[in-house]
């Protein structure tokens, strides 16, 4: 997948989506890159007006061009403008190491292995074992939302 501002500005869900998340790159708000061996998953914290920041990855294993872009923070705005901000840091060739994937990034991509397959008891398995780490799922009809307990 080729990341260009054109393509940016299309996923971001309006224009001060994408102007906070490019401003959020340049400010280095991102910290902890990371990415899939098979460089299809991207993650990285972002600092917020909180004390905690925000997880957020951006995952291209879906095949259809649109990344899904998750983020721990409570817009209900998707992509949030994080996700558009870890799109920006790819496109401006920030280092993202492979390596180990968050545990609760790589819970949420084997429960839409699960959901993708209609295997409920996996899928079931794996949104408990979620909740136990603090992190509450809910489906809805524009897909999968997550949030931190």
């Amino acid at each position: 997948m080729t990341i260009t501002e054109q393509f940016i500005l299309m996923t971001a869900p309006n224009a001060a989506a994408a102007a906070n998340g490019r401003k959020l790159s340049r400010e280095g708000r991102f910290s902890d890159h990371g990415c899939s061996r098979e460089g299809n998953v991207f993650w990285a914290n972002c600092a917020g007006s909180g004390k905690n920041g925000y997880r957020t990855s951006v995952d291209f294993t879906g095949g259809e061009g649109k990344p899904v872009c998750r983020c721990s923070c409570p817009s209900r705005q998707f992509p949030c403008k994080h996700g558009v901000g870890l799109l920006y840091e790819i496109l401006a060739g920030k280092q993202f190491p492979v390596g180990a994937m968050p545990e609760d990034l790589a819970r949420k991509l084997e429960k839409q292995a699960a959901k993708a397959a209609k295997d409920w008891a996996t899928s079931d398995r794996i949104r408990d074992d979620l909740k136990a780490l603090g992190i509450q799922i809910k489906d809805t009809k524009d897909g999968t939302e997550w949030t931190l307990e």
